[in-house]
């Protein structure tokens, strides 16, 4: 498994990179972004990516599907 770099801000969101500097969202394993509120974000390399489900699940239940930051 690739090395990953974990930040969570004050507002307890936990967000996953995949390079030191914490510019490239990504996670091969779950989300990209864990929200306090529990909403979620999947990235792959930057872009929202998810091949088995949606790519963004909010809380309030909306979804959205992306494949390569495409919607």
């Amino acid at each position: 498994m690739k090395e990953q770099f974990i930040h969570i801000d004050e507002y307890g969101t936990k967000r996953h990179y995949s390079d030191r500097n914490m510019k490239i969202l990504h996670r091969e394993d779950g989300p990209a972004i864990e929200y306090a509120n529990g909403s979620k974000e999947w990235f792959i390399n930057g872009e929202r990516h998810r091949e088995d489900g949606p790519a963004v699940e909010y809380a309030n239940g909306y979804k959205e599907w992306y494949i390569n930051g495409k919607l």
